[in-house]
């Protein structure tokens, strides 16, 4: 399964002396300690010695992205920005400035292997692979891709749009729908807002998981056609602007909500049956697959 890249926060510069705190150092107008500031996040590098750290983080005038060795802090940069920026560029109908900021972004979706990585800019997603400093636009179309990822062999990137499940194969370059009856109602592989904010946390949409061999995904398609619209009124512009939102009032119908498993090659979904599970309210709340893929 694609390698989640977990956050760690720490303070820089590594803390080398240690001071006790005195109550001048809380109160005192002239000596007190200013504990304000941003702490950094980091992302640690799969060999456990190095990780990634933005440049916004260090101050300093060195490329976006740098690779930090835990042990010295001798900082460097992470890859080329400027190879990064000239593949981008030489890809057709992509701007100047849309390279420079593909190139200098201060994190990026990486695959497993830590060769590559996934960018979305302009509801549009890119490819960028380390070794050859390789460029690759993986969709071109008016339409919005959102929740992108690698397969865990970093062979097929999968995406969502318009309510539908997608893969697209790095060789040979090829794009498919894994699901065909999403759309404003139908959400397959997203999970909509009382999902999202009620049961796996807030800001997480993701609704499909891959399984360890990189053959199959198992996702949640949820059907918001039960469920009542809720208005919300936005006051703050001069001309006021409003947005409509499928959102279950206490007592009203929840999304139903099915469980199903699609081959990343294509074809028909597996349902999983929940017929032993009362269907009154019914919620999925965890999904995973076991080491063996099952």
């Amino acid at each position: 399964m694609f390698a989640v890249l977990f956050l760690f926060s720490i303070s820089l510069p590594t803390l080398a002396q240690q001071k006790l705190l005195t109550i001048d150092d809380i109160f005192d107008p002239a000596k007190k300690v200013n504990f304000n500031g941003t702490v950094p996040n980091i992302r640690w590098l799969k060999d456990g010695r190095h990780y990634l750290l933005s440049n916004d983080a260090m101050k300093k005038d060195l490329p976006r992205l740098q690779k930090v060795d835990a042990i010295t802090g001798e900082a460097t940069a992470f890859f080329d920005t400027a190879k990064m920026q000239a593949a981008f560029a030489a890809l057709p109908g992509i701007s100047a400035a849309e390279a420079k900021e593909l190139a200098n972004r201060g994190s990026y979706l990486m695959n497993a292997s830590e060769t590559a990585v996934l960018l979305n800019l302009n509801n549009d997603l890119y490819y960028y692979e380390f070794g050859s400093d390789k460029a690759l636009r993986v969709t071109e179309n008016p339409d919005e891709e959102v929740g992108e990822t690698f397969s865990p062999d970093g062979r097929t990137i999968a995406f969502v749009r318009n309510g539908n499940m997608y893969a697209f194969d790095l060789a040979p370059k090829k794009e498919r729908a894994l699901t065909t009856d999403g759309g404003a109602k139908i959400l397959n592989g997203r999970l909509d807002w009382v999902y999202q904010e009620e049961l796996y946390g807030r800001g997480n949409f993701e609704a499909y998981w891959w399984s360890p061999d990189s053959t199959s995904l198992v996702y949640l398609r949820i059907d918001e056609n039960p469920v009542h619209e809720y208005t919300v009124v936005d006051h703050i512009p001069y001309h006021q602007t409003l947005e409509v939102a499928a959102y279950p009032l206490a007592g009203d119908p929840n999304p139903i909500v099915k469980l199903g498993v699609v081959n990343a090659s294509g074809g028909a979904t597996r349902w999983i049956d929940t017929a032993k599970y009362k269907p009154d309210d019914l919620l999925i709340v965890r999904v995973t697959w076991t080491p063996d893929g099952k």
